[in-house]
């Protein structure tokens, strides 16, 4: 099971705030699909292939 910190909550509830305010059906929609995402990852946290490049935060 994957947890998520205060901060990915806070960050969740700020991207739903901004699409809900033009569209709160794709703003749940979109949540949906991230929670599903997340429980996946969570279940299965080595399916898919291995990154092998950098990410944005390295150097």
């Amino acid at each position: 099971m994957l947890r998520k910190s205060e901060a990915a909550i806070n960050d969740l509830y700020e991207v739903w705030l901004r699409i809900a305010i033009e569209n709160r059906k794709a703003a749940d929609k979109l949540l949906d699909n991230i929670e599903k995402t997340l429980f996946l990852i969570g279940e299965n946290p080595f399916m898919g292939r291995e990154y092998v490049g950098k990410t944005q935060f390295e150097n």
